[in-house]
């Protein structure tokens, strides 16, 4: 019996009696569809979630040590195990993890013996296959084309015997990769322009190294006064601007040494299977333009440096090769919070504890292998008080997952999220009428499972509280009566700090939360502020939405918030003069 199968998007037109893979098999935009469509539900399982966790942090370690010897060896150099790793492991572990749940589902398939599965296949395209860099490859990592070819590459690697690839003209046109770019604007033009002057001359006199650092205006340049800097935040000056020629990739000189350094096998499949395939989809970043990129930098590595790092360390491979260089001559890397962390387990692994001299947090958790500093975030307005406007709406803020998952996190899957939605519809369904014309849904622009259509199709276009530049959430907040979370992240802390009255509502099988976060939950719950059944919500919002600030002023709940604060955003009056006294010692240390 033969069934046809969906591996990714990109078939033109798909046969009523299709299967599809996974959910990241289908396009959720065209509405929803039957579960017994889907051969593989991604959803968050927390048992094989912590085994899958423990053995890729040994796959990662392995790898990182294999990819030290071999680029050290190609290179002429003899880096140690931590220069590689603060280059390579923000990509390893995406790679590691994208592939082994794709590895995962099809043993799964394997096992499916009895059906053969028909899939229309793609032609071999040698620019789908190659990365540029990081930021090449994390764009490629929710492309249909891309998932398809790692797909059918590990279909063919396990030797599936049910699969059959079939050639016919039902494909549809290679989409253009999207790499997120900032709208051009002169004002914007000219300020980088100018940041870029500044940057170069500040980079001499600075011992400090701000990198994308976010932190107040007004208040950034009384920082830099007291710490005797010249104020620049050097958003571009490790951004790559050379073009990559492609055309360097080259193939046959990265097969060969790795066939030679894979003579032994190892009873892990997975692990010989992506070690022997590393080198293939190693960055150009990492192999072919290396030398050309270390150039770049290496003349300012020489100069000895505290960084403190937000952003460019999950970015680009120009900061990070330059950060692993200074790093050899004394300099220290502290990494800074950029967001809430709630979740007990980071996709990242030990990264950041293991590179860093010291990590700055906001809020309370586990034990770190670095120096931990507690400061303020300062990612928000200290002089700024919300205006309440005459909307008094009752927005729920949410998000969709991506795609295709390529992370080890503990947050729900893809059919986790359409669950989730679809608790959350029940409680908008279940308001009262006065209320639901007040519904505004604000979702960040990913659509994977289509929230914003299927939202606007029940409650109206007006319904839509579009997420933009010009939309601030500060807008969203003022015009807010009452915020609903899907997710405990940086927007519900901000909500809570500038004291909106806002509920979390809970989904505890798809998060693995940090156990201090735990203990207030408890307390959320108690006080009306957190909920996991949906109909409790909305009865409680029906109930109480003509009191609704009366509620949110009472003694228990403020001092719920305040407690929450303390451990997770706070922020005290000397804020700056705390920031300002740590970089002093900093300064002087280094």
């Amino acid at each position: 019996m033969k069934k046809h199968l969906i591996l990714t998007e990109v078939v033109k037109k798909v046969r009523k009696d299709s299967f599809y893979l996974s959910n990241s098999s289908y396009d959720y935009n065209k509405g929803p569809l039957s579960n017994n469509r889907i051969l593989f539900k991604d959803k968050f399982i927390k048992k094989s979630f912590l085994a899958e966790y423990i053995y890729l942090k040994e796959v990662n370690e392995k790898l990182l040590n294999f990819l030290k010897d071999y680029l050290n060896n190609k290179f002429g150099l003899k880096n140690n195990k931590d220069y590689w790793r603060i280059i390579l492991f923000i990509w390893l572990t995406r790679y590691t993890s994208h592939n082994y749940n794709k590895w995962m589902m099809i043993n799964k398939l394997k096992k499916k013996r009895e059906i053969k599965y028909v899939v229309e296949d793609l032609s071999n395209d040698l620019d789908t296959k190659i990365n540029k860099d990081y930021i090449h490859y994390k764009s490629k990592l929710d492309c249909p084309f891309y998932n398809f070819f790692i797909t059918k590459r590990i279909i063919n690697y396990c030797k599936l015997k049910n699969v059959i690839f079939l050639k016919k003209n039902n494909i549809l046109k290679k989409r253009k990769l999207i790499i997120p770019k900032s709208k051009f604007s002169f004002k914007n033009f000219y300020i980088k322009y100018l940041d870029s002057i500044i940057s170069k001359i500040a980079f001499r006199y600075n011992s400090i190294l701000f990198d994308s650092f976010y932190y107040p205006s007004k208040y950034f340049i009384k920082l830099c006064i007291g710490l005797n800097l010249i104020p620049v935040l050097s958003k571009n000056m490790f951004v790559d601007k050379n073009q990559v020629d492609l055309q360097l990739y080259n193939l046959k000189d990265r097969t060969n040494k790795l066939f030679k350094s894979n003579k032994k096998k190892n009873n892990d499949h997975f692990f010989y299977y992506i070690k022997n395939h590393i080198l293939i989809d190693l960055p150009m970043s990492y192999f072919e333009n290396y030398k050309n990129m270390r150039a770049q930098i290496i003349e300012k590595a020489k100069s000895r440096k505290t960084i403190l790092s937000m952003h460019s360390l999950f970015l680009h491979d120009l900061f990070r090769i330059y950060t692993a260089e200074t790093k050899k001559i004394g300099s220290k890397l502290i990494v800074v919070d950029h967001g809430g962390q709630m979740h007990k387990y980071r996709a990242i692994f030990d990264y950041l504890n293991i590179i860093s001299d010291e990590t700055i947090q906001w809020c309370k958790r586990g034990k770190s292998k670095s120096p931990v500093k507690r400061l303020a975030p300062t990612k928000f307005k200290p002089d700024f008080e919300i205006q309440c406007t005459s909307d008094k709406n009752c927005t729920i803020v949410t998000s969709e997952n991506n795609k295709f998952n390529y992370l080890t996190h503990s947050i729900a899957g893809l059919e986790d999220d359409i669950k989730t939605f679809e608790d959350v519809l029940v409680l908008a369904k279940s308001l009262k009428s006065n209320i639901k014309k007040k519904l505004r849904l604000r979702t960040k622009h990913i659509q994977t499972i289509g929230k914003i259509h299927r939202f606007k199709k029940i409650f109206g276009k007006n319904a839509l509280d579009n997420y933009n530049q010009k939309n601030t959430f500060f807008n969203t907040m003022a015009k807010s009566k009452l915020l609903i979370f899907t997710y405990p992240q940086t927007a519900f802390l901000e909500s809570l700090y500038y004291n909106r009255p806002s509920i979390l509502l809970l989904w505890k099988n798809f998060w693995i939360f940090q156990d201090e976060f735990n203990k207030h939950i408890k307390v959320f719950k108690n006080q009306n502020m957190a909920f996991e059944n949906m109909k409790s919500a909305s009865s409680f919002i029906n109930s109480n939405w003509n009191t609704v600030d009366n509620w949110w002023g009472s003694k228990k709940v403020q001092s719920a918030r305040t407690a929450f604060l303390k451990d997770f955003f706070y922020i005290d009056k000397n804020w700056h003069q705390e920031w300002l006294d740590y970089l002093k010692k900093r300064k002087n240390l280094n």
